[in-house]
């Protein structure tokens, strides 16, 4: 895999991170993730977790109280601010629960809970994970909302080194639509240019978009692994106005960037002061689909 392909653009902040975690927590498909719990904990302790295109550290966070062992964890992120900010996440969260912590050679020991628990980050890029961790050693790869803008080919040499180790894949939040209520004329029309901005061309090809769980399901299974899928759903309920000032705000970027007639600007400039206005009088809600997936190899499955 080529070390200058950039899956995850734009940057994005923790402020934006932050914001959408309590969705996230919300929108977890309880079913896989069960299934993800139950096979894990047929592993041996100390589990091995990598979780890849790791933000700000919302996947340990969200599982470091929900795994019942001793937990070894790397974080990849390739965007060094990132990499900041999920160290201070983590900081902040064990001296608030007044754990001890001891670092060595950028690992975090957290000490005082039910279990030990050990933390490396790596800035780097997950299309080359192989170089910062042993795959072999791993029982399971994490990645919470990290592929839409994958290529399928990028997903395929991803999956191919997952299948080349046996390593297990736990897929939370990958975007598959939404809708909004009260509902307008032009919701499909400006969701479906939304995803067209999602699925643009770039220098490293098409990234998935929606169409990705699709995708890398069939990638997946064509690599020897064995699915488990759910929907999981992000409720935004009238009241929520920053997290829907952030939605709102991500399509009034990307939309604009497209290549427009001056008619659909229109279209979507009515449509987007509509939404605010609504947004603004707790009238909206949004719904935003994603899809989780568990994806275990098979020599793992036939004692499972």
């Amino acid at each position: 895999m080529t070390e200058n392909l950039i899956v995850r653009e734009p940057s994005y902040e923790p402020d934006w991170l932050e914001v959408r975690y309590p969705y996230d927590e919300a929108a977890r498909h309880a079913g896989v993730e069960a299934a993800a719990r139950a096979w894990l904990a047929r592993q041996t302790p100390p589990w091995q977790l990598v979780d890849v295109g790791a933000g700000h550290g919302a996947n340990f966070r969200y599982y470091l109280d929900r795994l019942e062992g001793a937990q070894d964890w790397t974080l990849v992120e390739q965007d060094p601010a990132l990499v900041a900010a999920a160290r201070n996440r983590i900081l902040a969260l064990a001296a608030a629960r007044s754990w001890a912590v001891e670092e060595n050679d950028g690992t975090l020991a957290l000490a005082g809970g039910p279990h030990p628990v050990r933390v490396r980050l790596v800035t780097g890029s997950l299309l080359e994970l192989g170089r910062w961790v042993n795959l072999r050693q791993t029982q399971l790869v994490l990645a919470n909302a990290v592929f839409d803008l994958f290529t399928p080919a990028q997903f395929e040499s991803f999956a191919a080194e997952l299948a080349r180790s046996q390593t297990a894949l736990f897929m939370t939040l990958n975007y598959t639509g939404m809708d909004y209520a009260p509902p307008s004329r032009a919701d499909r029309l400006v969701t479906g240019l939304y995803e067209a901005h999602m699925n643009r061309p770039r220098a490293s090809g098409r990234g998935m978009g929606k169409y990705g769980p699709e995708q890398m399901a069939a990638i997946l299974q064509s690599q020897g692994f064995h699915l488990t899928e759910g929907e999981s759903i992000w409720q935004v309920p009238p009241g929520h106005q920053v997290m829907q000032r952030f939605l709102l705000g991500f399509m009034g970027e990307a939309i604009p960037e497209l290549p427009l007639s001056p008619r659909l600007r229109g279209v979507f400039a009515d449509w987007l002061s509509e939404k605010r206005t609504q947004s603004a009088n707790d009238q909206l809600k949004i719904r935003v689909m994603h899809m989780d997936t568990l994806a275990l190899p098979h020599s793992s499955v036939s004692d499972f």
